[in-house]
């Protein structure tokens, strides 16, 4: 099983983004199928170019430690600790979402 993600030269985002968004998709795959994919690969439509990784047990230990460093860090932040000392029943936009650490 291979995740391509095609982009074209009209970049949304810079590189860096677009691959760590596309380790975030194997890892999602992984968690959903219990299969981990063989590649991950990033498809640059105009150019016709690939860029393709393999993906392994480092690669995917790696992906998770990335996400959870980024949940620790939503968690801690200035946002999060201000929604953590309003009092209860008070809803905003921000009590939509939540952020769940599993070790």
């Amino acid at each position: 099983m291979t995740i391509v993600d095609l982009k074209s030269s009209d970049r949304a985002q810079v590189d860096s983004v677009t691959e760590t968004q596309l380790h975030i998709y194997a890892l999602g795959y992984q968690e959903l199928t219990g299969r981990p994919a063989d590649y991950v690969e990033i498809y640059e439509l105009d150019d016709q170019r690939q860029k393709t990784r393999s993906v392994d047990d480092e690669f995917i230990a790696d992906v998770k430690r990335d996400v959870r460093g980024g949940g620790r860090a939503a968690a801690e932040s200035p946002a999060a600790q201000s929604r953590r000392r309003r009092p209860a029943g008070v809803a905003t936009t921000g009590n939509l979402c939540s952020v769940a650490i599993v070790n």
